[in-house]
């Protein structure tokens, strides 16, 4: 799967918590959040608004440019928050775990668990979450009529 056939997987599916995902639709769209949140990120620190030592709040220092950076950051996290969640809940599927693994994160050490899940190989064939991704649901085909019955044999 291509980075842009991933990602616009990802937005079709915008909040489909159910079925499976790829790795490679899964591992494409982590990468677009994190590039996102890190572009957002780059000029909040360029206008000086984050890793300052002195106080960050003061008032004859306050950047409304930080505080405009600041709001982009928010919007972009929530933007992509519910399909981050969404394609991770459906990657557990494709590994046959539940989406419930995701509070493992809350546990010291959780995420390393997460993230060994998420780049675990899927399972081969169908599971209780549905076909592997990317399959297409074959619906056996049935003639319209059935053939003449053989005929009987001669004695």
């Amino acid at each position: 799967m291509s980075f842009s056939g991933a990602i616009k997987t990802c937005f079709q599916k915008y909040a489909e918590f159910r079925g499976r995902a790829s790795r490679p639709e899964f591992w494409w769209f982590v990468l677009l959040y994190y590039l996102v949140i890190l572009a957002s990120i780059v000029p909040l620190i360029a206008v000086g608004s984050v890793g300052r030592g002195d106080q960050p709040w003061d008032e004859a220092d306050f950047n409304v440019a930080g505080v405009v950076f600041g709001i982009v950051i928010g919007l972009a996290f929530l933007a992509l928050l519910i399909p981050y969640a969404a394609v991770g809940t459906r990657r557990l599927h494709d590994t046959g775990k539940p989406g419930w693994w995701w509070f493992i994160t809350l546990v010291p050490f959780g995420s390393i668990i997460l993230i060994v899940f998420w780049a675990s190989e899927g399972d081969k064939g169908s599971n209780q979450y549905g076909p592997p991704p990317g399959a297409q649901a074959v619906q056996p085909t049935l003639p319209d009529s059935l053939p003449p019955p053989p005929p009987p044999p001669s004695p």
